[in-house]
């Protein structure tokens, strides 16, 4: 079974790169006329660039 989500919603999911193959080359599609969540993309992925990066020594 096969859930689909609405692709403003898939955005976070598509970030981490948790959707499955063929929800993220349906996601893929949607982004190519969605500026909402492109935009969306580009924030979420530098989040995620910024998290991965860990704290910086001495700060706690």
């Amino acid at each position: 079974m096969s859930v689909e989500l609405a692709p403003h919603v898939d955005v976070a999911a598509y970030a981490i790169g948790s959707l499955a193959v063929e929800e993220a080359e349906h996601f893929e599609c949607h982004l190519r006329t969605c500026g909402a969540c492109l935009d969306d993309l580009a924030w979420l992925s530098q989040m995620i660039y910024l998290l991965t990066m860990g704290t910086p020594e001495g700060v706690s």
